[in-house]
């Protein structure tokens, strides 16, 4: 199988070979769209993003009033539901 070798400006400067086995094939529709999703996917910015210790919402507000006593974590400790992400 032979195709044509164009240079910059589009013209035929000669022929190249290209092997029967790999290039004769059918194009597979699954095998493009999952090529097409990986690059795509390759060229999106990654963003995702947790919330540190200093940056989740919450103050120094007593969990609870009745027990002075009470040893409870503040609200934005780690293993809060409400907490940023615990040191590792």
């Amino acid at each position: 199988m032979q195709a044509q070798l164009l240079n910059a400006k589009g013209e035929e400067v000669g022929k190249v070979e290209l092997q029967e086995a790999i290039f004769a094939q059918k194009a597979s529709k699954e095998f493009l769209h999952e090529y097409v999703t990986v690059y795509e996917a390759n060229q999106r910015e990654g963003s995702a993003n947790t919330k540190t210790k200093s940056e989740v919402s919450g103050s120094g507000k007593k969990p609870w009033k009745h027990d002075p006593f009470a040893a409870v974590a503040p609200r934005r400790r780690h293993f809060r539901p409400e907490g940023g992400q615990g040191e590792a």
